[in-house]
């Protein structure tokens, strides 16, 4: 079973599963294809996280890369407001460090075979979906670079919903990754593209800075759900906001109506997002305080600050990310998310590469002395957050992320509603969704019932109606009773969920 948010890179992972090919094979397949149909989100300059489970063990892996060693990070405190087209915000990309890891440990096909869909849709050119096409248009119009107009325009305008896009300049890029590994991408040409193209726009990232990275496995920080174990990337991964704010939620005890219910979740997210953006940062830097923020002495704490009514106001953030969930007929089931941040990163595009690098240093905070200043060889706060519920004995019971940046943890704790009440997955993925931007500021999707709208603004929301990307697009994937796999894709993007 494979789920995501383009139905050529869905078809790419079941190619692989029906060719003897695992979870991990699938995912890989799949996100390459994503970073040619989708080339705004994610691809080659842009990083990834994941969480697998097998056997009724779970580890994740930390694929996010770190700021140049050359980073001055003083003229961006001292700016206060970081630029999300800033070429200094790129940090080393982690995908393919990522794709390596993922399937030395998990795959069975190797990278040059799982590449292939990728590399052949690079060069024969692929259909843009609506949904992306969209947002490749809305970004497109921000790209300054030379080289991303060069790669990612043509004369002048984005793709139309359903036109063909070919980039040979990715091709040959994904087939020398293909024929040599990660040394292909951090050493040798492609690495010197990158620091020649990212240091002559104004960006700090090195040929040592690619050649040194490493990602980190590890086990994902987990809450103890009843029958369930909820499972994210820790930090500086946002998945800890999820967690802070689930646990706040039972800890302060749900209870009336449904208007009740999301007043709790959303002074909850908020409580949680206010915590971990004062907080947390890269702990290979800074103190590492997870533990102590989901420590029941602190969700007391936060309990007298959620009845108090207080809501912090916060700048909500955008973003592009794309999830893809997957599993296989050994039971491994695996949930990957990868992302280039803002549309096209930032904007900075080695033209004889094919691909945008990210403009992930925006998670960074402008403030000296804070957890998540910005610092070189540091990585940033990181909106990606691959989940993973599982049983009691590790087992899992579904897989889910979703696009979106600060939409994510949102999106996720009411998914998580729907998934615990028993609803299908396309029903709990398709159901409204509220989000909240900070300071009583809350948006909900049409879908809701419109007492609703009333009933919140008496409880003190500044209400709109709203549309669109801002509910972020989700994948899921549950495991049922009777042993076989349930996907569904997001109503609201390009996906499917397609099994084998």
């Amino acid at each position: 079973m494979v789920a995501c948010d383009n139905a050529l890179a869905t078809a790419a992972g079941i190619e692989m599963l029906a060719a003897g090919g695992t979870a991990a094979d699938a995912v890989v397949a799949a996100d390459a294809v994503l970073g040619v149909v989708q080339p705004m989100s994610t691809g080659l300059g842009g990083d990834a996280t994941c969480i697998v489970a097998l056997d009724g063990s779970i580890e994740s892996y930390q694929g996010t890369g770190a700021a140049g060693a050359g980073l001055d990070h003083g003229p961006l405190v001292d700016a206060g407001v970081l630029d999300p087209r800033d070429p200094r915000l790129a940090v080393v990309p982690g995908v393919v460090d990522a794709w390596t890891h993922v399937l030395g440990r998990h795959g069975r096909l190797g990278l040059q075979r799982v590449l292939q869909p990728a590399i052949r849709l690079a060069g024969d050119g692929a259909p843009v979906m609506p949904v992306a096409a969209a947002a490749w248009a809305r970004f497109g119009q921000e790209l300054r670079h030379d080289g991303a107009r060069a790669t990612f325009l043509r004369d002048g305008r984005t793709p139309a919903p359903f036109g063909r896009f070919a980039n040979p300049a990715l091709r040959t890029s994904l087939e020398r990754v293909a024929a040599g590994g990660p040394d292909a991408f951090y050493r040798g040409h492609i690495a010197e593209s990158i620091a020649r193209t990212i240091q002559a726009a104004g960006g700090v990232l090195s040929v040592d800075d690619l050649a040194t990275h490493r990602g980190e496995t590890g086990r994902p920080m987990s809450l103890e759900l009843d029958e369930h174990v909820l499972a994210e990337v820790g930090p500086p991964n946002g998945g800890l906001i999820v967690l802070l704010a689930v646990a706040l939620v039972r800890h302060i005890g749900r209870g009336g109506d449904e208007v009740a219910r999301v007043d709790d979740s959303v002074r909850a997210i908020e409580s949680a997002f206010e915590v971990v953006f004062g907080r947390v940062g890269d702990p290979r830097v800074v103190a590492a305080v997870a533990d102590e923020l989901l420590a029941a002495e602190h969700l007391d704490e936060l309990a007298d600050r959620v009845r108090n009514r207080a809501l912090a106001a916060r700048q909500d953030r955008a973003g592009g990310t794309v999830v893809v969930t997957a599993a296989d007929a050994d039971g491994r089931v695996v949930s990957w998310a990868s992302s280039l941040f803002q549309g096209f990163g930032c904007g900075v595009c080695p033209a004889e590469l094919g691909f945008c690098l990210n403009d992930r240093g925006f998670g960074f905070t402008a403030e000296a002395g804070h957890p998540n200043a910005p610092a070189a060889r540091k990585r940033p706060y990181h909106s990606v957050m691959p989940a993973l519920l599982t049983d009691a004995n590790g087992r899992p019971v579904a897989a889910f992320g979703f696009a979106g940046a600060d939409m994510q943890p949102q999106a996720q704790v009411q998914l998580l509603e729907h998934v615990l009440a028993g609803a299908d997955p396309q029903s709990a993925l398709d159901a409204p969704r509220w989000h909240t931007a900070g300071g009583g500021r809350l948006e909900l999707e049409d879908g809701w019932p419109e007492a609703t709208f009333d009933a919140l603004a008496d409880r003190g929301y500044s209400v709109e109606r709203a549309a669109g990307a801002v509910f972020g697009r989700g994948q899921l994937l549950v495991v049922h009773d009777e042993g076989w796999y349930v996907g569904a894709a997001d109503g609201r993007g390009d996906g499917l969920a397609a099994g084998w």
